[in-house]
């Protein structure tokens, strides 16, 4: 189980579901809820992520961005569809490092760095469907059609030592045992199970073998498309997710532009009444400034003339 340290272990783990396809497979928090470590999952494959803090690994281990980007080693994953992966992984911020591409070993990979620097490698190859060394194939079916191999060899083997054998004349007391013997001699073999009908049998053996290797292909092909469908589902879904997501932060800022354009109309509105009331005064002040050029009411008596200027 490979181990990864990462400084933000919370965003790094959100960050490898999302990005990656990771599920969270345990999650184990100290006594304050700070993480420990995580264990994530990625089909069959298991991983475990940790915190980057003061241990005894600290001076044995250095983070990419401490070495230049270098790194040692690279995980690596098995994925039915490189390119669409590779789609999902970038979409999510990882730097491609080489991109999808057929490989000499067999199948499709890219390489690309997680955002803490980490490399991973995903690729269409599936070293678990290959021989292992020192166990023979582990497809039933090619097990099968090797022992039946070895059993018709087996049984050429015997019939051409039989059909060569002999007797010692002391053994040979009767002339129907020395017709038998002559023609065993011959080749003509009278056992209880002629070369025709272990032919025949091997022949059916071999077509029921031929009959299950195709049902076999057949169930394969079954569950590859299964599974391809079931990543295409899993696409729709992240995709619908988006539009969720960016339907709901359009919401919002619709949501924020009605309330800028409400305070701005109560804005206008406060200031319209201010002018009103500001356009009401001056008329008064203009109206008692009239009055008052008109001069007093007559019963005051007449106005004293105006003095002149110098």
């Amino acid at each position: 189980m490979p181990v990864i340290r990462y400084r933000n272990l919370p965003a790094a783990i959100d960050w490898l579901c999302a990005a990656f396809g990771f599920e969270k497979h345990r999650i184990a928090r100290d006594n304050k809820g700070a993480f420990l470590f995580a264990q994530l999952r990625f089909g069959s494959a298991l991983i475990m992520v940790s915190p980057v803090r003061a241990s005894a690994f600290d001076k044995l281990m250095r983070q990419p961005d401490e070495v230049g980007g270098a790194e040692t080693q690279v995980c690596y994953f098995f994925v039915r569809d490189a390119n669409a992966h590779c789609v999902r992984a970038r979409a999510a911020g990882a730097a491609i490092v080489f991109d999808v591409e057929d490989r000499v070993g067999g199948g499709r990979s890219y390489s690309c760095r997680d955002l803490e620097g980490h490399l991973w490698n995903f690729g269409t190859y599936n070293p678990w469907h290959q021989a292992s060394i020192g166990r023979g194939a582990r497809n039933p079916r090619r097990r099968l059609a090797g022992i039946l191999g070895i059993g018709s060899l087996l049984a050429a083997g015997l019939l051409a030592g039989m059909g060569s054998m002999t007797l010692p004349p002391s053994r040979v007391a009767d002339p129907e045992s020395r017709e038998r013997m002559a023609g065993m001699e011959t080749g003509s073999i009278r056992g209880e199970e002629d070369p025709g009908e272990m032919r025949e049998r091997l022949a059916r053996s071999e077509a029921a073998n031929a009959q299950a290797e195709q049902t076999a292909m057949a169930a394969e092909h079954r569950l590859a498309m299964a599974l391809r469908e079931m990543d295409e589902l899993r696409k729709i879904a992240t995709e619908a997710q988006a539009k969720k997501s960016q339907a709901i932060r359009e919401k919002e800022t619709a949501e924020q532009l009605v309330k800028e354009l409400h305070e701005r109309l109560y804005k206008a509105w406060t200031e319209k009444n201010a002018a009103q009331h500001a356009a009401k005064e001056a008329r008064r002040q203009l109206a008692t400034e009239r009055t008052a050029r008109r001069g007093a009411p007559e019963d005051q008596g007449r106005a004293q003339p105006r003095l002149p200027p110098w």
